[in-house]
C-alpha cells in the first residue's frame, strides 16, 4: 500500500512540473481563483514557505495538505491579497504541497513543489558599522554554494565609498546554519580626494631604455601640466628631446593614474676642436638656394644665430621668413648636427606705390659693374628695357655674354627688382654657360644609377635637388646617411662633376630611413625647432647676428630625375667616391699602375725611334 501511495505521489509530482513548475491547477476549467509559489525560507531553515495568493473578488478559504509529510492545515484568504503556508522539511529535502477550494460547489486543487531554498544575506557598510545598503539572494539545495561580488566603489547620499574588505565572499548551502553565518558583510570606507602624481618616464629614444623618471604632482579636482624640457643631461649624457612629439602634457585629476612616456636623442660627446656649422636660407617652394652662412662653434659653447626676417637675391626677388620658422638657431657644441635649412617663401605682395628698379651690365669676367641705370615703374605699368648687343667703357669694347637676355621685361608688382646683364670684354676669354654633371651612385658599389647634367649660367648659380628614393633596375634606393640633398653649384666653381650617394633598401625601417645631410631641424612639416639643441651645460654662448645676408647671384635649378635606369658599368670620375664596405681602396694598387705605365712608356719609345730612323733613310 505504501509503494502505491508513493507511486501516486511521484506520479504526481510529474504531473505538476510538467503542467506549471511551481504551481499547477488540476481543474478541468482554464480559470485559476487560486495560486500558489514556493519561496526562499528565512527564519526557520527547516520549513518550506508557500505563498498562496487569492485571485477572486471574495474570501476565500483553503485547505492545504503537505503530500510528502503528511501535514495540513486551512488558511483564509482575503480577496485579491496572499498569504503564508509553513510547511516543516527538516533539511528542505522537498515537499509537495496540495492546495484545495471551492469555486461555485466545485472542488478545485492546486499543487506546487517546494523550490527547497532559503535567503542569503548581503550587507553593505562603512568601517564603523553604518549600513549603507542591503541586498538578499536565494541558495537552493541543487546550487550547492554561491558567490557574491561587491563594487569597489559605491554612492550613499551623495558620498562616495571604497571597498576595503574582500571582492568577493562565498556561502555554502547548509540549513543548520545561524543567520549571522548566511550573512556576508562588505566593508566600505569613504573616498576623501587627494593628491596623486603621474609617471613621466624620460626614454633613450634609441636604445629604448629608461633614462630617468619623473613625477607630476596632480592636485585634486585640477589639471596638471608637464613641460617637456627640451635637453636633458644624466651623468655624462646629454639628450634632446626627439622631434614630433608633443611637450606638453596636460592630465586632469579625473583622469586617474596613468603613465606616460618621453623620448629623447642621446648626443655625441662634444668635439675636443672647435668646427663650422652652415645655416642656409632656402626657398620652400622651390629648393632653391637664397643664401649660405658659415658659424664658427668654439669649444664647449653654444652659439646662437639670428636668422633674417627676410632676404633677397642678386636680382632683387625678396624673400620673407616662412610663419612658424624660427627666428634663431641655436647650436651647442655636442650637437652633431652640422646643416641648419632655414625656410624662406618669396614675397608675393603688390606694392601700392611706384617703385624703381635697377639695372646694370657688368664684366663677366670680372663682376665690376660697367654701367646701372634706375627706371621707375608706375602703378600697374610695365617698363621695358633693351640692353645693347656691345658696349664701350673707357677704350675697351664689350659684347654681350652667351645666354643673357637683352630685353628686359618688368610689370608693376613682379618680385624681381634688380637685373644684371653680363658683358665679355673684346680680348678677353669670353665666359659662356657650360653643364656639370649630377650622378646617382650605389654607396657600397659605386655603381652609377643615374647621370643627368645641368647648365650653370654666366656668373649664375645651378641648383639640383637630389631624389630623396630612387629605384634603378628594380632595386630601391634611398639617400645614403649624410648625403647633402641639395647640389648648389657657382658659377666661379671649378668642379664639373657631383656624386650624390644611395644605399639598397634593406626592409629594416630605421636602416632605410633617409638620412640628408641637410639637418631639416628648422621644417614647418615636423614644426621642430632648432632651438631644441640648446647646450644643457650652462657654458659661454656665442650669438651671431645676420645682419647682411650675402646676396645669391642669379640662380636656375632642375627638378630631381625621373625613375629612371643608367648602365651599371659607367665609371665615376668625381675623386671624393667612399670606399665600398670591406675594402681599404676602391682604386687599383699604385704598383699595378707602375708596372702598367712602365711597359707601355718603353714601347712607346720604341716606335718614336724606329720612326725617326726610318725618316733618315727616306732623306
Amino acid at each position: 500500500m505504501k509503494r502505491l501511495v508513493m507511486g501516486f505521489l511521484s506520479v504526481a509530482l510529474v504531473a505538476a512540473l510538467v503542467l506549471g513548475g511551481a504551481g499547477v491547477a488540476l481543474a478541468d476549467d482554464a480559470t485559476q481563483s487560486v495560486s500558489v509559489v514556493s519561496v526562499p525560507s528565512d527564519s526557520d531553515l527547516n520549513a518550506q514557505v508557500f505563498e498562496i495568493t487569492n485571485g477572486n473578488g471574495v474570501d476565500v478559504t483553503a485547505s492545504w495538505k503537505d503530500l510528502t509529510g503528511g501535514s495540513s492545515g486551512t488558511v483564509t484568504i482575503p480577496a485579491g491579497a496572499k498569504k503564508s503556508v509553513s510547511v516543516s522539511n527538516p533539511g528542505l529535502t522537498g515537499v509537495l504541497l496540495k492546495v484545495s477550494h471551492t469555486v461555485n460547489g466545485a472542488q478545485k486543487d492546486v499543487f506546487c513543489n517546494s523550490a527547497d531554498r532559503y535567503w542569503v544575506h548581503i550587507r553593505y557598510e562603512t568601517e564603523s558599522g553604518t549600513l549603507l545598503a542591503t541586498d538578499r539572494k536565494a541558495i537552493s539545495r541543487s546550487a550547492g554554494s554561491m558567490s557574491v561580488n561587491a563594487p569597489a566603489t559605491y554612492q550613499a547620499n551623495g558620498v562616495d565609498y571604497k571597498r576595503v574588505s574582500a571582492a568577493s565572499q562565498s556561502h555554502s548551502f547548509n540549513t543548520g546554519c545561524t543567520l549571522a553565518q548566511r550573512t556576508l558583510t562588505f566593508t566600505y570606507r569613504e573616498i576623501v580626494p587627494e593628491a596623486y602624481s603621474v609617471k613621466i618616464i624620460l626614454t633613450d629614444a634609441s636604445a629604448k631604455t629608461t633614462i630617468r623618471t619623473e613625477y607630476l604632482a596632480v592636485p585634486v579636482d585640477q589639471t596638471a601640466v608637464y613641460t617637456a624640457k627640451q635637453s636633458i643631461t644624466e651623468g655624462n649624457d646629454a639628450y634632446t628631446l626627439a622631434l614630433g612629439q608633443a611637450t606638453t602634457i596636460r592630465h586632469a585629476y579625473a583622469s586617474g593614474m596613468q603613465e606616460y612616456y618621453l623620448y629623447y636623442d642621446k648626443q655625441a660627446p662634444a668635439p675636443a676642436k672647435a668646427y663650422m656649422i652652415n645655416i642656409r636660407y632656402q626657398d620652400q617652394d622651390t629648393g632653391l638656394v637664397l643664401a649660405s652662412n658659415n658659424v664658427t662653434v668654439p669649444v664647449g659653447q653654444t652659439v646662437t644665430f639670428n636668422v633674417a626676417p627676410e632676404c633677397a637675391t642678386a636680382d632683387g626677388t625678396r624673400y620673407a621668413l616662412v610663419s612658424g620658422q624660427s627666428t634663431s638657431v641655436v647650436h651647442a657644441a655636442n650637437n652633431p648636427t652640422r646643416q641648419y635649412i632655414v625656410y624662406f617663401r618669396k614675397n608675393t605682395s603688390i606694392p601700392t606705390a611706384p617703385y624703381d628698379i635697377t639695372v646694370r651690365y657688368a664684366d663677366a669676367a670680372t663682376n665690376q659693374t660697367l654701367h646701372s641705370t634706375t627706371l621707375n615703374v608706375a602703378l600697374n605699368a610695365t617698363v621695358r628695357h633693351d640692353a645693347p648687343a656691345t658696349y664701350q667703357l673707357g677704350g675697351t669694347s664689350y659684347s654681350i655674354a652667351a645666354g643673357q637676355n637683352r630685353a628686359i621685361v618688368h610689370q608693376f608688382g613682379a618680385a624681381q627688382t634688380s637685373y644684371t646683364v653680363y658683358y665679355n670684354a673684346a680680348g678677353s676669354t669670353p665666359l659662356a654657360p657650360y653643364d656639370i654633371t649630377i650622378r646617382y651612385a650605389d654607396g657600397a658599389t659605386n655603381a652609377v644609377l643615374y647621370t643627368t647634367t645641368l647648365s650653370v649660367p654666366v656668373k649664375g648659380t645651378a641648383t639640383h635637388i637630389a631624389a630623396p628614393d630612387y629605384i634603378s633596375n628594380g632595386v630601391s634606393y634611398v639617400l645614403a646617411a649624410a648625403q647633402n640633398q641639395v647640389v648648389a653649384h657657382d658659377y666661379d666653381s671649378t668642379r664639373r662633376v657631383y656624386t650624390v650617394f644611395y644605399k639598397q633598401v634593406t626592409g629594416d625601417a630605421e636602416q632605410d630611413a633617409i638620412q640628408t645631410g641637410d639637418n631639416n631641424a628648422n621644417n614647418p612639416a615636423n614644426n621642430a625647432n632648432p632651438a631644441n639643441n640648446a647646450n644643457p651645460d650652462n657654458n659661454a654662448n656665442t650669438q651671431i647676428n645676420d645682419n647682411n645676408v650675402p646676396l645669391a647671384p642669379g640662380t636656375t635649378q632642375t627638378p630631381a630625375p625621373q625613375q629612371t635606369t643608367e648602365p651599371d658599368d659607367t665609371d665615376i670620375e668625381d675623386g671624393q667616391v667612399p670606399l665600398a664596405p670591406g675594402s681599404e681602396n676602391n682604386g687599383a694598387s699604385p704598383w699595378w699602375w707602375l708596372l702598367s705605365v712602365v711597359p707601355v712608356a718603353g714601347l712607346a719609345s720604341f716606335l718614336i725611334a724606329r720612326s725617326k730612323a726610318a725618316s733618315r733613310t727616306a732623306k
